[in-house]
């Protein structure tokens, strides 16, 4: 690539001038394809008058307008004999599809190429062909087998960082073009040069190559876009309106992306944050302005700490989406909350104070539930078990908590003041909250409408997945809402969740502190108590993080400004799954490369107890692979199936 690139500049040099095609070329769109500029336009009639007044061009802009250019070619080809038109020759046969007036044709005519402007950027090479050009006093034209008018072109190109003060030819307005062969020879002649003394750039090989050489110039098959995008691969999930939007959206910035180098060299945990948690972190934030919008809540409390970069990402564009609740960043977790709100008698919620993967005995749960010694000896003894022996999912230990449940209210009594404390400090006033975690059991959140029992207060859950065991969790009068999985439903993303989703996604998430482990009074006024871990695991576990999840708030702050999000549109962007569709891709089929970017990363066994963990997807020797018992025992004690099937196939393809 390198090496075509320096043949192209040593053509360039050899020229006295050049010819440069604009799309595709000097000039990209942030989207996948050009007609996708339509789809954003959809967005913004459907929220404005024109949606009111003719519903059917707003609702279908993407398709009416496409055809409205076809039927203006063909016209022009019958009365004028080409198919060259301009805009304004689009918008007239469009006012005749759908009978809107002059003057709104007109609006969205500008909204069109304010549309282009705001989409396009220059392609890195090819502004430093340019300014070397320039430099060397090249003659320069520009030209376009294009509908819109030159002057906008120009200011097309300048905005993206051409002085563009040099000729721009358009086929629309010339009513000649590269396509045909018949644009060349004004190129030449307003350049003043003969057609073998030019260099001709262009990224379509019949109109750019094929019939400039035939013309006379030199020609140069620019295939850099080409070449970028055979190295994006972004599921697609839908053909709807919604779901083509959110893809275009992903696959046209990361196409920029690649092509300005942004995460070239280590910065690979960073470039998997943009391409993959970055689509789905713009996802969920979009459905839940949406459904902010709807509800209208007193106040946006976001849970520490796995929805650290949402909180970080509001912090960011508040006033460019014109987010109008207020929001906090408050210290909740399953392990602060759980035992101080066990106050009625729902029994089931005592499994949640239990669970992991590895092998642990009943007695160190019970300890960390503050349960003395001589009391789990005695009980041990009354009822027949050994409790370093039992595991914690042995229902005789829930049968022991069953029968000790005012033991356990007494264990939460001080921890339930000051948790009671802290959450009115918080909340305020407020009585309406929506709370927002990533989400499975809903315990959080249960949680806290038993310890703020108060008259008219309403909690509104928003979360990335509930689990079906969410459902028990629901207390009447609040309310749990999940974007990709509500309850269990639908079962292909309960199936991505349980294969390794789940911790994938915690790890993404996962704010720059230890989880909260209780409450204390500190200067009068009550502080949580976060985990002190220095360990290897977990300071590597949030560096990589980190570095994730500055992809991901890069990649959602410009895609939320792609697509001009406000509160009262975003619902209509998030209702697709496609934003996902690039995570579910990585949690189910990841490239080797991924799975050994994230092969040294562990994770909390259980949400109660973060001091034991496992490896996401550990990679064996190859004897343990070869080993039946060993490969099977190690997959099953793996998080991320996938991840870990990649690392230790036999052969690497």
């Amino acid at each position: 690539m390198k090496r075509m690139i320096r043949e192209l500049f040593e053509s360039m040099r050899r020229s006295e001038g050049i010819s440069l095609d604009i799309f595709d070329t000097a000039l990209h769109r942030r989207f996948s394809h050009p007609v996708d500029v339509f789809l954003k336009m959809r967005n913004e009639l459907l929220h404005s008058l024109t949606g009111l007044r003719y519903p059917r061009l707003a609702l279908d802009f993407p398709v009416l307008r496409p055809v409205a250019e076809q039927r203006a070619r063909e016209r022009s080809l019958r009365v004028f004999g080409t198919p060259e038109i301009t805009i304004a020759d689009i918008y007239t046969e469009l006012g005749v599809m759908v009978g809107a007036d002059a003057s709104e044709l007109e609006r969205i005519m500008r909204m069109e190429l304010q549309e282009e402007l705001d989409a396009c950027f220059a392609n890195p090479t090819i502004l430093q062909l340019y300014n070397e050009a320039r430099v060397l006093g090249k003659r320069i034209a520009f030209c376009s087998d294009m509908y819109l008018p030159s002057v906008e072109l120009k200011k097309m190109l300048r905005a993206a960082g051409y002085a563009a003060d040099e000729p721009v030819l358009v086929s629309g307005e010339i009513k000649r073009s590269k396509h045909e062969g018949t644009l060349f020879a004004d190129v030449s002649r307003t350049l003043g040069l003969s057609a073998s003394s030019i260099l001709h750039v262009g990224d379509n090989y019949d109109a750019d190559y094929v019939m400039a050489r035939r013309c006379g110039f030199k020609a140069w098959h620019f295939r850099e876009r080409e070449n970028v995008l055979r190295r994006i691969s972004v599921p697609e999930e839908g053909r709807d309106y919604a779901s083509q939007t959110s893809f275009s959206t992903i696959k046209g910035l990361i196409f920029k992306s690649l092509l300005a180098g942004s995460f070239s060299g280590e910065k690979r945990l960073e470039r998997l944050g943009y391409e993959v948690f970055g689509p789905l972190i713009t996802g969920f934030c979009l459905w839940l302005l949406g459904r902010l919008a709807q509800r209208r809540p007193e106040k946006l409390l976001l849970v520490a700490r796995d929805a650290f970069p949402i909180y970080k990402l509001l912090s960011e564009v508040e006033t460019a989406i014109g987010l109008d609740v207020p929001y906090e960043y408050v210290y909740l977790s399953r392990a602060a909350l759980l035992l101080p709100s066990l106050t009625d008698c729902a029994y089931h919620r005592i499994w949640h104070l239990l669970g992991g993967r590895a092998t642990r005995s009943a007695r160190h749960w019970l300890e960390r539930l503050g349960f003395p010694s001589y009391f789990l000896h005695c009980a041990a003894s009354r009822l027949g078990f050994d409790l370093e022996v039992v595991p914690p999912s042995d229902p005789r230990v829930f049968d022991l908590l069953v029968r000790e449940f005012p033991t356990l209210f007494n264990l939460g009594k001080e921890q339930r003041k000051l948790a009671k404390t802290y959450l009115e400090e918080v909340m305020g006033e407020a009585k309406h909250i929506a709370l927002v975690d990533v989400g499975w059991n809903g315990s959080v959140q249960s949680s806290l409408a038993r310890l703020i029992n108060a008259p008219g207060f309403t909690i509104d859950g928003y979360y990335i997945g509930l689990s079906p065991a969410a459902r028990e969790e629901v207390v009447l009068g609040h309310s749990m809402n999940g974007w990709l999985m509500e309850y269990g439903e639908p079962p292909e993303w309960r199936t991505v969740l349980e294969a390794g989703g789940a911790e994938l996604l915690e790890l993404g998430l996962a704010g720059p502190h230890g989880t909260t482990l209780g409450y204390r009074v500190v200067d009068g006024t009550v502080k949580p108590i976060l985990e002190n871990d220095s360990s290897e695991d977990e300071l590597g576990y949030r560096a990589v993080a980190a570095k994730i999840q500055e992809g991901a708030l890069r990649f959602a702050k410009e895609a939320l400004h792609s697509l001009s999000v406000t509160p009262s549109k975003a619902e209509t962007l998030a209702s697709t799954r496609q934003w996902a569709a690039p995570f579910k891709r990585l949690v189910l089929s990841p490239t080797r490369e991924e799975a050994e970017l994230l092969s040294s990363i562990t994770h909390s066994d259980a949400p109660t107890d973060t001091r034991v963990r496992l490896g996401l997807a550990t990679r064996l020797s190859l004897w343990s692979r070869l080993n039946p018992a060993t490969y099977r025992r190690a997959r099953e004690m793996a998080f991320w199936k996938a991840g870990f099937d990649r690392l230790n196939r036999l052969w690497p393809w």
